[in-house]
Parts: structure tokens; sequence; C-alpha cells
């Protein structure tokens, strides 16, 4: 206990003390009267003898209870003030750091900084709330985006039962949203020198979030009580910062996994990759990182598997330390598709030997139609269309591939080829179309071939095969739509009878349609919105995983096959509900995050903002309000025991 204004104190005592002694010594001046007898005037000879000059005090119950009133008066003139609150004001903003960093478990006691922050928020929230004038106090948790979790208020229960409701995330944030929501909330109105009533924001976090911020909040105070090990902490983490995937291009089923890791640990460590399909392990590998410095090691991985099927796959990192949420990544991977190839030939008669090719591979479809029917696609829906396959008929359709023998596309122009038989003199042998493709022995008849168009706009074209008189395989690309063109039908040419026929036809579709080439991973992040295909979806979706979410699809979206699920906060695994296979997986991958950074200050509006911990020097709460609530009571109980002593 501490008085904040003592000589206010001490020279109101000096008054008033005085004062009220000298109304018990001063004697009373009364009437003189005459009376027969003084037998029933004994309490009157007691005053006459109280009131002799000079004479000490008699001990008295009513003289104590003016003497405590005036201390208590006195000492609330004195403005005092206890240790370890917050100084009255009008209000105040706790923000509750729930990044990723904040699930790091280095808090003390086993406890994750999260837990710690909690318990710290309902610690201030309970000593700023424990006296009269206490401030409205706003709680704010901070993630991807900020929230207000409960509005300005002074019920200690109120803010108790939000504490108990706020989880932690695995979503990357920043500071500067929370500090943008609260300057919103501010009276910018504030009197900048009544600091007394300046509201205050506390920012409750490891100050891994925080960035610098320009905003003035409206001429708040703002403190930062850091939670962590401090700058020197937080170093015993090791992170999986970057997964990526592909199927192979000349074998889908087989899978290439790329992993990104990172480490803040000084010390060099070895670890393990557990690789998982659908919950059985398949592989596991090991990994070697070496001791960071001033910045973190980063190290790599990869790792090949077979997946002819589809499935969930999980990449977990083999070690305890701070911060789980980075240890584990996981994406859905579809079964290799197959394409839908349209082929396009006079009377629907393909060439017999490209008939027998196309009929051979995995095909989802294959349809053969006239140039007329052809037409009408052309006017329809091609998006069921993987490739069009053109034999001396029709025309490339707009956005979708093409494979043509004898046709010429947009960026290609005919050009007549000047010998009486065209053989190849150089192909790509590197390129993912003519890959074991041998055109040593092919030999076109007289007649068409292809050069680039030199008024074609936007069209790349590549040569992929050469003969003496010009182009006989080219590659065009315009708007990302890519078409293969052979310069001659295969029934003027020998190739029929060769086996890079089928091979070419082979590789060209899986080049065009993009079969295993791509990467058809599916993964999501927790700083961006889920979105799942489940086509015909009615009533409630309910996924479980890291949390159990449940999602009411509308009534307007019920036909569409995309569903949004938003933002998933927790990492990890979630299955579709009624639905074998079906799953959305969730990942951190945030190197910022996996730093786990604690560091001594933040920035905010140009200025550097210290860290204050549990043991720094406490702000004084003034308690006057106490010291008028006790001489109130005490002035009601000397009302009572004068008027009880004056009874008749």
């Amino acid at each position: 206990m501490t008085l904040l204004a003592p000589i206010s104190a001490v020279i109101a005592l000096g008054v008033a003390l005085p004062t009220l002694l000298a109304f018990y010594l001063l004697k009373l001046r009364r009437r003189p009267v005459r009376v027969s007898s003084t037998m029933f005037w004994e309490q009157a000879t007691r005053d006459l003898q109280v009131n002799v000059p000079l004479r000490w005090l008699r001990a008295s119950l009513l003289l104590l209870l003016h003497v405590l009133i005036l201390l208590l008066l006195v000492g609330a003139l004195g403005r005092p003030a206890v240790m370890g609150g917050e100084a009255s004001r009008a209000s105040v903003f706790i923000v509750i750091d729930r990044t990723a960093s904040m699930s790091a478990t280095d808090a003390g006691g086993g406890r994750s900084r999260f837990e710690a922050a909690v318990t710290r928020a309902g610690e201030l929230a309970d000593d700023m709330l424990s006296g009269l004038g206490a401030p409205s106090v706003t709680l704010i948790a901070m993630g991807r985006e900020a929230r207000v979790i409960t509005p300005p208020t002074r019920s200690r229960a109120e803010i108790s039962r939000a504490l108990g409701a706020l989880g932690p995330t695995d979503q990357p944030g920043r500071l500067s949203g929370a500090l943008t929501l609260v300057e919103s909330l501010l009276d910018t109105d504030t009197d900048e020198g009544a600091r007394a009533t300046r509201p205050l924001v506390v920012v409750i976090s490891d100050g891994s979030s925080a960035v610098g911020s320009a905003l003035s909040l409206a001429g708040a105070r703002v403190r930062f009580e850091r939670v962590g090990p401090g700058a020197d902490g937080g170093r015993d983490n090791v992170g999986i910062v970057g997964l990526g995937a592909s199927r192979d291009s000349d074998d889908p089923a087989l899978v290439r996994l790329f992993v990104a890791l990172q480490s803040v640990r000084r010390e060099r460590t070895a670890t393990t990759l557990d690789i998982s399909v659908d919950g059985t392990p398949v592989q596991r590998r090991p990994v070697v990182i070496e001791g960071a410095g001033e910045d973190p090691a980063r190290a790599t991985g990869s790792a090949e598997l077979r997946l002819p099927r589809g499935g969930v796959v999980r990449v977990v990192l083999e070690r305890g330390d701070a911060l789980v949420s980075d240890n584990a990544a996981q994406l859905v991977f579809g079964a290799p598709s197959k394409p839908s190839v349209l082929v396009v030939a006079p009377e629907a008669s393909p060439d017999r030997f490209l008939r027998d090719v196309l009929e051979e591979l995995d095909l989802g479809s294959l349809r053969v139609v006239a140039p007329e029917d052809y037409r009408r696609f052309l006017t329809g829906d091609m998006s069921a269309i993987d490739l069009v396959v053109l034999d001396r008929a029709g025309a490339p359709a707009p956005g979708v591939a093409s494979l043509s023998f004898g046709v010429p596309v947009p960026g290609l122009v005919e050009r007549a080829s000047p010998a009486g038989g065209e053989r190849v003199v150089s192909w790509k042998r590197a390129d993912p179309v003519l890959r074991d493709v041998s055109l040593d022995t092919l030999i076109v008849d007289r007649g068409a071939l292809l050069a680039p168009d030199p008024d074609a706009a936007g069209v790349r074209t590549e040569a992929l095969a050469i003969a003496t008189g010009g182009g006989l395989i080219w590659r065009t690309e315009a708007t990302g739509v890519e078409r293969i063109a052979v310069a001659f039908p295969i029934s003027r040419s020998n190739w029929g009878l060769q086996l890079s026929l089928p091979m070419f036809v082979a590789n060209a579709v899986e080049s065009l349609t993009g079969r295993g080439a791509g990467d058809d991973a599916v993964r999501f992040l927790t700083s961006e919105p889920a979105q799942i295909t489940l086509p015909g979806a009615r009533g409630t979706l309910r996924l479980r995983g890291p949390v159990d979410v449940e999602i009411e699809i509308p009534e307007t979206q019920r036909d569409a096959s995309a569903i949004n699920l938003g933002v998933l906060e927790r990492a990890g695994v979630y299955r579709i509900e009624n639905e074998p296979g079906g799953a959305v997986c969730v990942n951190l991958l945030d190197a910022h995050e996996s730093l786990i950074a604690s560091p001594a200050t933040i920035q905010i509006g140009g200025r550097e903002i210290e860290a204050r911990g549990r043991g720094d020097a406490p702000v004084p709460r003034e308690v006057w309000h106490w010291f008028v609530l006790g001489a109130a009571v005490l002035l009601v109980l000397e009302w009572g025991l004068y008027a009880w002593r004056m009874r008749v």
C-alpha cells in the first residue's frame, strides 16, 4: 500500500485532527436553571465534568469512531494505491495471440505458450476488475484474422467463460491485423493529456507475430506481456515447411515426394521421415540437418512410392520438440486420370494404324466422329473432352489440346515439299513426345510440310522433327493450349509399319492430356479456405479430424459439386463422414511460425515496446474508493450509536 499524494493527506490530517479534538475539549455553555434536586441529573453532572478545560479526554466510543472516519477521509485524499494492479483507465483491450507458434510447449511446467497466455489474461482481468471504478475490458483473439471474443465488459464471469472457450490454432498471423481492429474500437476523442484514463492495449504474445505497424492507436498505451522462453530460448524445433509431390510422367503410378525442413536448433540434428499411405507405413527416410546460426538451418528430403489408386500420403518428422503442428504434413492423391479422346476422321473412319494404337491405350473413353458431327461438338460443351485427334479432317477446338495428322493448326501454314520423298534428318530425342521414338527409317511421300505462320500473333511454335525440306512434326502453344501437329497423314508414309508410331502416339496423349505429368495432389493450408468436390451432397456435411466440423449445405449449393469448407484452423487429416476415402488435408507449412521466436521487443507505430514479464515492476492501482466507502459505513454506525444513547 502506498500514497500517491501523501502531502495532501498530511495537510488535511494536520487541520482536521486538531479541529476534531477541539470539539471534544471545549466546555459547553449552558443556561443556568434552578432545580429542586440533582438526583435525576447525574448525566448532566458528567457532561459538566467532561467540559472542564485542560482535562484529559475520557474514553469514548463516539470519539474513536470520529477519529477513524477522519483518518479514512484523509487517507482517501492521499490517493492510496496497491501495487500489482492497473491504474484506473477508461477501457482496456487484451489481445491474446493464438497463432501456431503459441502452441510451443516451452512456457514452463509443460504448458504451452497459449495456455500461459490465457492464464495471464485471466489474472490481468481479475486484477483490473477487482475495485470500484474498474475499466471495461475487451478480449480480442488473434490468429489468421483478429476477432472480438467479448465486447467491453466489467464482468469477471463473462471474461472467464470466454477464456475457457478459447482454443489455440495452427494458423500463421500478424499483430498488425489485431491492432487495426483495436484502433477501430478505440475512442478517437481520447484526451492525450489524461494519462490515467487513456485506453490500455495489452498484447499477450510470444512476439513472433509482431511486425512494424504505423498505427497510432488513438493515443492508447501499449503493453507487451511476453510468454515464452525469451530471446535466448525457443531453440528446440525442427519442422516441415514445404511439401510437394507429383506423379511420374512415364509411370503415373509412381509418386515422388519432396519435403523441405527447417531447424532452429544449434546442434546438428539427425532424424527420420515416416511416410504412410492411408495410415499404413510405407517408408522411413533418414535426414540430417546442420546446426542453425543466426539464420535457421534448412534441408530437403525426397522419396518415391507406388500409388496406383491414390490415397492420403502423410509425412511425419519423428522427433519430439517444442512445436508439434509442424512435425507432420499430408496431402490427398487422386487416382491417375484416364483421358477422354475424340477422333475426327473422314466418314468416321480413321487410319487403321492410328485406331489400333488408340484402342490399345488405357483411355477413359474413345469416340470417333465424322467432320459434320464434329461441328456440332464445337458448338456444344467440350469440357468432357481431354484431347481431340484430327486425322485428315476437322479443325482444332478452342481450349482443347489436339494431335493432328495432315491438318494445319493455328500458328502453322502448309509448305510444299520440294523433294520426291522426305526423310527425317533430326529430331528432339529429349522431348517427352519423342522419348524412345526412333525416326531414322521414317520416309514420307511427296506432300506438304509445315512452317511457322509469320502473321500469327501470340502462338509459340517449336519444330520437333525436321526433314530435308522443312518441319514434319511441330508443337504449338497459345493461351495455355498445347497442340502437336504432324504434317503428313500416316497413310502417306511408312510410319504405320514401325514401332515408333505407337510410342509417339502414347507419348503425345500423355503429354497433351497431362496424365501423370502434373502435381495432382490436393492439400490446403491453415491460412486459406479449403474446398472439396462432392457431387450430390445433401444436408449436413461432417468432418472428423483434429477438430470436428459440421457444415450445412445451403439449398442453392446442393446441386454444385464444389463445397467451400472455410478456413480450418487446425492442421491434420479430416475424414468426411459417410464418404469412404473422402479426406481433406490441411497443413501449417509456414517457415516463420516454425521459428518459434520469442523476441524481447515489438515495434508499433515506430516505437519499440519492451516485453514486460511477471517479475517486472507492478503498476499501482488506486483504492481510495474503498476508503470513502469505509468512512461512510462508520458514519452510519456512529449515527446509530448516537441515536441509541440519546433515546428517552
